[in-house]
């Protein structure tokens, strides 16, 4: 969002926000979802008793292969659903979206963290990703559910 000055008749100063170009008005909450992901979930790991820097690599890890990986899984999705491939654009909404399915398999890591090796934990990886867009893209698409927010 871009701030732009305006004045009133009284000469009271009031800030307009007009929207960026290039759909950057989503930008900062990628960017906190992003650092929620890297480093918040990351640094969790530092309290474990037993697997400490391992589980910091192992999630950021996941961090970047899930980041990719909701790119490629969208696209496999829509060629499922409608028969062809479909190019996806990397912008701040779709990067939002890879963020946000990110912290949810980052979520999941918590819960079994050290009960399970890693190739177990980047095979859960790859298959909650897959899920979670085929259920989005059921409900978004399909069923067209949405809440008050339309998040």
């Amino acid at each position: 969002l871009r701030a732009r000055k305006q004045y009133t008749k009284n000469y009271w100063t009031r800030t307009v926000y007009t929207r960026a170009e290039g759909g950057l008005e989503n930008y900062v909450m990628y960017m906190n979802t992003a650092v929620m992901c890297l480093i918040g979930f990351g640094f969790l790991y530092v309290f474990s008793k037993f697997y400490v820097w391992g589980g910091v690599g192992l999630n950021f890890f996941i961090c970047g292969l899930g980041f990719l990986w909701v790119f490629i899984v969208v696209s496999l999705v829509s060629s499922m659903f409608h028969g062809h491939f479909e190019k996806v654009q990397i912008n701040c909404d779709n990067m939002m979206l890879s963020a946000d399915i990110t912290a949810a398999v980052l979520i999941s890591f918590g819960a079994f963290y050290g009960f399970t090796s890693p190739s177990q934990i980047i095979l859960i990886t790859l298959l909650e990703i897959f899920m979670c867009v085929v259920n989005e893209h059921i409900v978004l698409e399909i069923l067209h559910v949405k809440d008050q927010g339309g998040s």
